[in-house]
């Protein structure tokens, strides 16, 4: 009896090692992903799809997908002819989460990356010069942009945005002028300058500075127009200098800020709403 026990026990103990192995050898080979189907989207878009993503593995080493969802890359891009590209969200049934693949063209001027795309290679756009990116508000897509200097648009805007020193700008490339859409800096001291690369600026957007811990801002008399909660909770901003250029101040602009006090110029045809409301203001000019 213990003997039939032993050689059970062995041929057990051989038959795990084989799976073991087996597992080994079947995760090399899948990469952590089975692959499914490579095609063509559209004219040169090609991609390739898959279904889940490894992340753990059962008692006998075999792995377990967490997602089942089916999957899609972009794997390349190569035409010459479009002048725009809108990558698809899903391909089929597959979601497309990533563009894998390098893009060749002389011509395409735009991309449209929808939000479903959390990875992009990044030598992706290296081969189209003069690319713009068109994609939603915080998606990887913009931050993609932003890190790799390309100009970016938000879904429905007439203007594609960028970054150009501590500033993000949206930018109008027929006059060369130019709106301040936020700031990505930690100075507290600023002086805006009134041109960023090309751009002259015209106007400080809606909430571009709202929530910073800015304590002291100069505005360049090439500002015509503050936006609403330009500088809403900027708590700490005790100064600000408003040029003469500027004809209006949007509503909130800058509430909940610290100012003592502030000098209204007289070029101001428009105030808005709780404008300066709940500020420390002892002192207004108007003049």
């Amino acid at each position: 009896m213990k003997k039939i026990n032993k050689r059970l026990t062995s041929l057990l103990l051989s038959i795990l090692m084989v799976l073991g192995l087996f597992s080994v050898f079947s995760v090399s080979v899948a990469a952590d992903r089975i692959w499914i189907e490579e095609g063509e989207y559209s004219d040169g878009l090609t991609y390739l799809t898959y279904t889940g993503t490894q992340t753990t593995y059962d008692e006998f080493g075999l792995p377990v997908y967490s997602d089942l969802t089916s999957l899609a890359e972009i794997t390349g891009y190569n035409n010459n002819t479009e002048k725009s590209l809108e990558i698809p969200d899903y391909i089929g049934n597959h979601k497309v989460i990533e563009i894998s693949g390098d893009f060749y063209s002389t011509m395409l001027e735009t991309i449209t990356i929808p939000n479903s795309v959390t990875t992009i290679i990044s030598t992706a756009f290296d081969n189209c010069a003069n690319v713009s990116i068109i994609c939603g508000e915080g998606s990887y897509a913009e931050t993609f942009a932003n890190q790799n200097g390309i100009t970016c648009w938000y879904f429905g805007e007439t203007a594609p945005r960028i970054t150009s020193g501590d500033y993000i700008l949206s930018v109008n490339n027929k006059d060369l002028t130019a709106e301040i859409k936020g700031y990505i800096e930690e100075e507290t001291e600023i002086t805006i300058p009134a041109k960023l690369d090309k751009y002259t600026i015209i106007s400080i957007g809606e909430d571009a500075f709202s929530g910073s811990d800015l304590t002291s801002v100069i505005i360049p008399d090439s500002v015509t127009s503050i936006g609403d909660s330009a500088f809403y909770f900027s708590y700490y901003l005790t100064s600000v200098t408003i040029p003469n250029s500027v004809t209006s101040i949007g509503n909130s602009a800058f509430r909940w800020c610290s100012l003592i006090s502030v000098t209204i110029p007289d070029s101001v045809t428009s105030i808005g709403d709780y404008a300066f409301r709940d500020c420390n203001l002892t002192s207004v000019t108007i003049p």
